[in-house]
């Protein structure tokens, strides 16, 4: 009964022009976002887009700026490394079919755009996602620093492992996260 009042007494009876346009402009711009999100992988120019929309690639370009507060070029490289990045976390591929797998024209482009977004290089982060560094933390997490290196075993996993990976650096990071 209540929500009944409420709704009856209470509702906008008018609505203004600008909010029905910019619902409406939201709901072409989430059909075109699903269009881009299952053809990222492939060559999506601002003009292709426009011509399969029916927009002008101003008004397309236009449309992105206003309500996805970026570019249409910047929007698509997101969604690129978004992908990219998962599948570089998942899998053991090479950096370059990563690149070829999510649209990027190569490996070059690719680490360029990740390491402006992430702030490290693929090959960096792919190092810090080896199973080796997994069971070192995990190790780490388990034992305190001084029983670590107490157990022989374990201190020459530890050697072993930072030969085979010349990171120093990641073994100080476990270090200092242990304690």
């Amino acid at each position: 009964m209540l929500i009944y009042l409420m709704v009856t007494r209470y509702r906008k009876l008018e609505v203004s022009e600008e909010i029905v346009r910019s619902r409406r402009n939201l709901g072409r711009l989430s059909e075109i976002i699903s269009y881009i999100k299952e053809n990222y992988t492939s060559e999506i120019s601002l003009e292709k887009l426009s011509e399969v929309f029916g927009y002008s690639p101003t008004y397309l370009s236009r449309m992105f700026r206003k309500y996805a507060h970026m570019n249409y070029k910047s929007y698509l490289q997101s969604i690129r490394l978004e992908y990219a990045y998962r599948e570089l976390e998942n899998s053991e591929n090479s950096i370059g079919e990563i690149a070829e797998h999510h649209g990027f024209t190569d490996a070059r482009a690719f680490t360029r755009a990740f390491k402006t977004k992430y702030g490290m290089l693929p090959s960096e982060y792919k190092k810090t996602k080896n199973p080796k560094w997994q069971v070192l933390l995990e190790h780490f997490e388990r034992y305190s620093m001084d029983t670590v290196i107490q157990r022989k075993k374990s201190l020459e996993k530890l050697v072993n492992i930072i030969k085979n990976n010349n990171k120093i650096t990641w073994v100080k990071c476990a270090m200092l996260e242990g304690d």
